[in-house]
Order: structure tokens, then sequence, then C-alpha cells
């Protein structure tokens, strides 16, 4: 079989990737690295023999970009007929098989298809990546040394190794060292037991009344044991129990003897009763000095703000005073009614300067229209006509155009007439003459445009001339064509019509009646020419040229026409501006002064003095300045008020303490002076504080001696109690020691611990004792035993009979082997030898494969001197191409067995040197031949040498770049 194509949905870093036509020998997959060549390596056998289960394993790939976790890969079997394999892992892996009918199959049809090859057998075999190559692990499977030792023993459907496998197996199950479960090992153990059991039930049987003797003996001593560990475990008691009260007692005898130290309590008693109001003075002292600060600081505020008053009622003139200020409701108003005054004025004032800039600009432009329209009154030449006249010599000058262009096409057609009279050719209305009469009436406009460019020259209109005369020219010449090709085209058609004379008579007399005709619209034409002329005040009969020079005069006129109309329109404009900026003046000039007479009277209605604008917005200021500081003096009276009751009640309050503890206080506290005299008060009120804490913790101190003093009485009586036995405890408590006690009760625990032991071992004694007693009383266990004994005797002949005789089997089985393996090697090692004689150029020239008693395989090499070499021995690269020889060789006989299965190899040509490199190449070449061969490498030079040598070879070969996964 072969691989054709495949198909990769979701596999590790490969998406939506695949090839869809593979060749059917050697397939070169080049690509860098990261270019998914051993992904698509594993991909290969998953999709075939099955993914792995578990996620940790390397050759899992889960996808990380996308898809689903597989793909499809199509094959073609030994018929040629095409096979399709879709397979996806994950929680619901599926396969789908369709065979080459289209049919559906399974599992068993796609086993079949391989030839039953499975997934170790195709990972060790067919898929070879580089580190296999080193290794001789993955050729030791059960599968693959059944190739390797063929079947020429066994037949095609067993296998040697199996056999001797079983054969040990076998007999390890029946016999073998350190091995609990062999049936044999087993059996022994059990005969030892039983036989062991056997000799201490009939010693047992005889020494009944001996252990009823010893089980009275030990009772006794269990007794004897138990008292005295009791008296022991007392006198242990009473000890932990006297070092447990030591403390409480020292502690108790402590509390007692400091109180007798302390001082009576009677001494502070009136400090303590009022401590509360000595605790409250003095938190609340730091707060009085602040309001004494505080009180200091209005005043001299009061002080400041009264100077600055004065001083800005003085500024405002006489008859003002604080009265008269504080009348004044909202001062604020008056400076925004001044400020918006002030504000008014001055856009007044710029309104007036405006309206005279404007007034001096539009004069000196007026000044300027007159000088332009004098200067322009006189044109040379004599008065210019006006629009209407301007207008009608217009019309009747494209008329006379119009009219000579008509009279020259007419006077052209009877030039042509003429012509053609003499030459006896007889004037027609064919389509031949219409065409002459098209030429001759371009030929005119051509002319006509090229005398309008010629004028438009004359004006220095350039630009517009060039293209009229250029206009011209080319309609003149395209006319002069025409008359020549239908001159030449008569001239070729007369002898023709010589012969038809019949007619000649009727076409000469309506060629006369058509000339007469146009020789009246031609006389009509000239005189409505003439008539327009004289008009035009032109020579008769006028010409082309005249008409251009009456049209250039014409132009000149309309010019002069509109500049005159300028400048008169300019003049009126400039004499409206003058008249509406004088009357703006005049407005703005009334408006500035009914605001100034306004703002004399606000400030006389006021009491300001009617200054400038500054002066009045100063007093304005002054006056909310006056009325801010008269609010800020009253604020603080308010708050001097607020003050000072406070700083003298808090000194009243510290001066009734300090008189009714009998403490020196400050004199007449009451007083005014009583807030200089804070500092002092507050000097006498911590002083008493102080005092008034020593006394606190004095009363706290006897209060706590006296609760440890009843707490330790309380925790004697409870772990003493009372009786004779309490007594003797507090009389050894009052004289004792506790490094005495400590020490004496260390030394009675080892004491108490031998005897816990003696006692254990005595009851251990004597259990076991009775039990051997009841036990010997009413047992038939030595009959029992007897009869276990002689079964197990007999089954472990008959084990150890089987034992030797598995031994024997497998022993002659592995001489048979090793006699064939020397006398005829198989087919494998024969292939694999030849692979690799080839490879290595001759050096080695056959190989050897043994197997040993473990049935592990051993390759040895033969050198040209006939020398069997040991593969280990190897250099790493010719190891590699040995094993890569031995898979060649293993497909080979898998091929000649059943089918022929490509082989994948990933980069196996990385170590060889070039020589062996082309040699190695060379061999996979011939090998493709029988075999479709997938070459993955990263190295294009290795690429390109496995291409080099399969293009001598008759099968195809295919060269497929991968890119980098980005």
């Amino acid at each position: 079989m072969r691989l054709s194509s495949f198909h990769i949905d979701g596999f590790g870093a490969l998406n939506d990737f695949g090839l869809d036509e593979m060749a059917p020998g050697l397939v070169v997959l080049l690509g860098p690295n990261e270019a998914g060549k051993s992904t698509l390596f594993d991909f290969l056998a998953g999709v075939l023999f099955g993914f792995p289960t578990r996620r940790d394993n390397p050759r899992f790939h889960a996808p990380v970009r996308g898809g689903r976790h597989g793909g499809r890969v199509n094959f073609l079997d030994e018929a040629g007929g095409t096979w399709t394999v879709e397979r996806y892992a994950g929680t619901q892996r599926s396969l789908r098989v369709r065979l080459p009918d289209g049919s559906e199959g399974d599992e068993r049809s796609l086993t079949r298809a391989l030839a039953g090859a499975s997934s170790s057998l195709f990972r060790a075999v067919f898929a070879v990546g580089l580190d296999d190559l080193g290794q001789m692990d993955n050729l030791e499977s059960d599968e693959v040394r059944e190739l390797l030792f063929a079947a020429s023993i066994f037949g095609q459907r067993h296998s040697a190794t199996k056999a001797m496998k079983h054969l040990l197996d076998a007999r390890d199950d029946l016999a073998r060292p350190r091995r609990d479960d062999a049936v044999a090992n087993r059996l022994g153990r059990e005969l030892e037991g039983v036989r062991s059991d056997l000799l201490a039930a009939r010693h047992e049987s005889a020494g009944y009344e001996q252990l009823q003797h010893q089980a009275e003996r030990i009772d006794g001593e269990v007794r004897a044991i138990r008292s005295g560990l009791l008296e022991l475990r007392n006198r242990e008691r009473e000890l932990q129990l006297l070092e447990r009260c030591w403390h409480p007692y020292r502690k108790g005898n402590a509390a007692r003897g400091e109180l007798a130290t302390l001082p009576e309590a009677g001494l502070a008693s009136a400090l303590l009763e009022r401590g509360p109001e000595v605790r409250s003075l003095a938190a609340g002292h730091s707060g009085h000095l602040e309001r004494v600060e505080k009180l200091a600081e209005l005043h001299l505020s009061a002080e400041r703000l009264n100077e600055s008053i004065e001083g800005a009622l003085s500024s405002l003139g006489t008859g003002w005073t604080r009265e008269r200020a504080r009348s004044i409701v909202a001062p604020q108003l008056l400076a925004d009614t001044a400020r918006a005054t002030f504000a008014r004025l001055g856009e007044l004032r710029t309104d007036l300067a405006s309206a005279d800039a404007v007034l001096a600009q539009v004069e000196a432009l007026l000044a300027t229209s007159e000088a332009a329209q004098h200067a322009g009154d006189i044109v040379p030449g004599g008065q210019v006509p006006t629009c209407s006249e301007l207008e009608q010599r217009a019309e009747a000058l494209d008329e006379l155009k119009q009219r000579l262009a008509e009279v020259e096409h007419w006077e052209l057609a009877r030039l042509a007439e003429e012509r053609d009279a003499k030459t006896d050719v007889p004037v027609t209305t064919t389509p031949e003459r219409s065409t002459r009469l098209a030429a001759i009436a371009l030929a005119a406009a051509g002319v006509v445009v090229a005398g309008l460019g010629a004028a438009l020259l004359g004006h220095g209109l350039l630009a517009i001339a060039s293209v009229t005369l250029l206009l011209g020219i080319v309609l003149v010449v395209c006319g002069g064509l025409l008359l020549v090709a239908l001159s030449r085209r008569s001239a070729s058609s007369r002898a023709g019509k010589s012969a038809e004379t019949g007619d000649t008579g009727e076409a000469a007399g309506a060629s006369r009646q058509a000339a007469a005709g146009r020789a009246a619209l031609l006389d009509r034409g000239r005189a409505r020419v003439d008539a327009l002329a004289g008009t035009l005040g032109l020579d008769t009969p006028a010409s082309r040229v005249d008409v251009e020079r009456c049209a250039a005069a014409l132009q000149r006129q309309r010019d002069e026409r509109r500049k005159l109309d300028d400048r008169a329109a300019a003049r009126s404009e400039a004499e409206d501006r003058v008249a509406g900026a004088r009357d703006a003046r005049e407005l703005a000039l009334g408006a500035l002064g009914a605001e100034c007479q306004a703002h004399g009277a606000w400030c006389a209605r006021h009491g300001l003095a009617a200054g400038g604008e500054h002066e009045t917005l100063e007093a304005v200021a002054a006056l909310i300045d006056i009325h801010g500081k008269l609010d800020a003096l009253d604020r603080v009276s308010k708050a001097t008020a607020e003050i000072e009751p406070s700083v003298r009640a808090f000194a009243r309050r510290c001066q009734e303490l300090l008189d009714s503890i009998g403490a020196e206080g400050v004199a007449n506290a009451a007083s005014e002076r009583a807030a200089d005299d804070a500092d002092a008060l507050g000097a006498q009120v911590t002083r008493q504080l102080r005092r008034l804490d020593d006394a606190v913790a004095v009363e706290a101190r006897r209060a706590e001696l006296q609760r440890d003093a009843a707490v330790a009485a309380a925790e004697l009586e409870d772990a003493l109690g009372a009786g004779d036995d309490g007594n003797r405890l507090r009389r050894e408590l009052a004289t004792g020691s506790l490094l005495k006690w400590a020490t004496e009760r260390e030394e009675l625990q080892p004491s108490i611990e031998d005897l816990q032991r003696a006692e254990e071992a005595a009851v251990r004694q004597h259990q076991s004792t009775a039990e051997a007693m009841a036990q010997i009383a009413g047992s038939d266990r030595i009959a029992e035993l007897e009869q276990r004994e002689a079964e197990l005797t007999v089954e472990l002949d008959g084990v150890l009979h089987e034992y030797l005789v598995l031994g024997t089997a497998r022993s002659l089985l592995q001489r048979t082997l090793a006699r064939h393996e020397r006398e005829r090697q198989p087919a494998v090692i024969a292939k694999a030898a030849a692979h690799f004689q080839r490879v290595s150029g001759g050096r080695y020239v056959g190989l050897w494969a043994d197997a040993g008693f473990d049935g592990k395989q051993a390759i040895r090499v033969v050198s040209t001197k006939g020398e069997p070499i040991d593969a280990a021995s190897l250099s790493r690269g010719t190891i590699e191409q040995l094993y890569l020889c031995l898979r060649l060789g293993l497909a080979d006989c898998f091929a000649e067995r059943s089918v022929s299965l490509p082989v994948v190899l990933d980069d196996v040509l990385v170590n060889f040197d070039p020589e062996r490199a082309r040699a190695v190449a060379t061999e996979l070449a011939a090998s493709a031949r029988t075999h479709q061969i997938v070459f993955m490498t990263c190295h294009p030079h290795l690429a390109e040498l496995a291409l080099r040598a399969s293009s001598e070879g008759p099968t195809r070969s295919q060269l497929i770049e991968l890119g980098r996964v980005a």
C-alpha cells in the first residue's frame, strides 16, 4: 500500500493543512524547524493506528489553532483500490473507514488492510525518527522479534520467543527464588509452618501442671506490685498538689505584706471626692488659654478697625459719619451702577471717535471720485454713444457679418455653376452637388473665422486669436481638399455621362431656373449688405476688413461707456456714505452729552463728588470698604461678648476647687484680672491633677492586693480542703521548698515506671499461661497437623516434577533456536545484512542476531575479515545506519509475508558523513521501488541528495516544501 493524500483538520500547530497527491516512490518533505514535520509524523501514525488517550503523552498533540482533533488519510491497497481513513480524538473518538467499493468499513477492515500491523509495530519499524535510530529497545517487542527470528521453526503464525517466554512464565509460576506467589514457594512455606506448629504442640501437651503452678505465682506478684504502685502514685499526687499550691501561697503572703506598707486612705479623701471635677478643669485648661489669647486678639482687631474706619470717612469728605455710611443700604449696587455708567461713557466716546474716522474716510473717497469723473468727462474722438445706441450698432454689425457670409456663399456657388457650364457638364441636384456646395461653405466659413482671428489679434487677445486663426485655416484646408476630390471624381465619370444625351434638354432647363433664383437672392443680399454698411458708416461695397475694423471700434466705445458709468456710480455711492457718516457723528455726540448729564445728577443724588470717573469709583470703593469694616467691627464685638463670660467662669471654678481641697489659689480670681493669671491658675490645677493620679494609683493597688490575697486563700482552700490531710499539707507548704518537692517527684518517676512495666509483664505472662492451659486441655491439633504435613509433602513433589519438565523443554527449545540461528540466519537478518553491506561500502559483510536466555536480542556485525563485532562498540553514525538497515529488512520481510507499508523517516541522515549519507540515500531510493518512503528533513542539502539519488530509478519522486507555522 502507499499513501496518496491526507488532510489535517486540527493536530498540534497544524490546522486545515494537507496534500492532494503523494508520489508512489520517494516523497521528500522539506521544511524549517517548527514547520510541523514531527507533528505530521505523529499524525499519520495516529490516523492509521489510533491516537494516544492521555493528554500528557507527547504524541497527543492537542489542536492549538482550532479545528477538530484529527483528520483524514487516503491510501492505495495492493490492488490499486483507494481507502479513506478518517479518525478523530477527544471525548467522542470516532473512526470512519471507506472501502474501495464505496462501502463503510470498521476497525477490523482497517486492520486486515494493514495486514494486522499494530501501532507499536508501525512505530518501531515503519515510522522512524532520529531518536529511534540510536537505540535498540523499540526493536525488542514481540512482533518485531517474531519478524527477526522468522517462522522457519514454528510456522507463519507462531513465535519461538513467545513459546520460550510461555515456558519460562509457567516454570516461574511453579517455583522461583524470592517470589512469594509461586506454587512451590507457597507450599514450602506452608509445610515449614505446619512442621513448626506440630513440634510446639507436642511440647505443650507435657507441661500443663507446671503451667498451673506458674500461674499462681504470677498472680501473687501482680498483687504486690499493684500495692507498691498505689503508694508511690499517692505520694506523687501530693507532691504535684504542693507544687501547684506554692504559687498562690507565695502570692497571698506577698499581697498581705505590701498592704501593710500602703498609706491610709483618709489622707486624700477630699481630693478623691472632687477627682472628676479636677480632671475636667485640667482637660479644659488648654481651651481656657486659647480663649484668653483669642480675647486679646479681638481687642487688638477692634482698635485697628476703628482707626481704619475713621481714616476712610475722612477721605469721603466733610459730613460723612458712621451713621450716614450705614444708611447706604447696598454700596455694592452703587459700585455696579458707577462701573456700568463709565463703561457706557467709554462706549459712547469710542462710537464718536469711530464716526469721526469714518466721516474723514468717506470724504476723502468722495474727493477722489469727483476728481476721477472730471478727468473722464472729455473723451478723445468726441462724445461716447449711449448704451442703447451701442447695442443697436452691435445688432447691425452681427447681421452684416451674417449677410456678408451668405453673399460670399452664393457667389462661390455661381462661380462653380459657370465653370460646370463651360465644361458642358449639366448642373444637377445629385448628392455630388450637395457635397460640392458643403465643401464651398466649409471653405467660406474658414475664411470668416480666420478674419475674426485677425481682428482679435489686433485687440491684443493673443491666445483667443491664435486658436481662432488655427481653426479658420483648418476649415479652409478641409474645404479645398474636399473640392479637389470631387473634381477628380467628376472627371472620371464624365465619359460615361456623355452618352446619356436624351435627358440633357430637360436638365438644362431646370438648371437655368435654379440659377435665376440664386441670382435674385444674391442681389437682395448685396442690397441688404450695402444698407447695413451705410447704417454703420462704412464704405460700400463693404469688405470683411471694414467689418472687422468696425467691430473693433464698437468694442472700444463699449469699454469707454462702461468706465464712465462706473465713475458716476462710485461718486453717487461716496456722496451717500458721507451723508450717513455725518448723521452718525451727530447722534454719537448727542448720546455722549446726555450720558454725562445723567452721571452728574446721579453723583449729586448720592452725595458723591462729581469729579472724574476714577475719583467716583474710588469714593464708592471707600464706601464699600467702610461697610465691610463696620460689619467686621460688629463681629469682633459680638465674639468678645461671647468669650469674656467663659474666661471669668472658668477662673472662678478653678478658685473654688482649690479652696475646697485646701490648696493655694490665685488672689481675686473672679475680678477683671482673672484672664492675666491663666498660666498660674493652670499650674495649680495641674499640680492637683498629679496628686489625684497618685492617690488613685494607691487605692487601685490596695484593691488589687486585697483581691490577690482573697483569691490565693480561696485557691488553697479548694486545693487542700479541710481535715487532717489538708492541715498536714498546709504545714508542709509553710515549711517546704518547691525545689525539694520537684526533686522528690522526679526521683519517684523511675520507680513508678518500673512497677508499671513489671505489672504489665506479669499480666501478660499470666494471660499466656492461662491460654496455654486452656489450649492443652481440649485440643486435637496434633493429629490435624500430622495429616496436613503428609498432604503438603505429596503436593510439593508433584510441583517440583512439573518444574523440571518445563525447564527441560525450554532448554531444548533454546538450544534448537540457537542452532537454527547459527546454521540458517532468518530472512530479516539476511536482507538487513545486504542493505548494511551496501550502505557501509562493503566494510561489513554480514549480521548475526542472537536471543539470550532472557529473550533479549544481541546484534553482531561481521567484518570483511570474518570477525564478529558487537553493535554496541560501533560509532553512533554506524549504529544508526545498522538500525536503519534492520528496519528496511523488517519492512522487506513484512512486505513479502503480507503487504508493503509506507516507511516514514524523520531526519535520519543528519549524523552521517557525506559519503555514508549518499550511500543511505541511494539505498532509500532503491527501497522506494517496493515501498513508499516519506523522508522528512529540515536540511535542503539532504533533500537534494535524496532527490538526486531517486532520479536515477524508475519510480517517481516528489518534493514538498513546508513553511514555518506562524
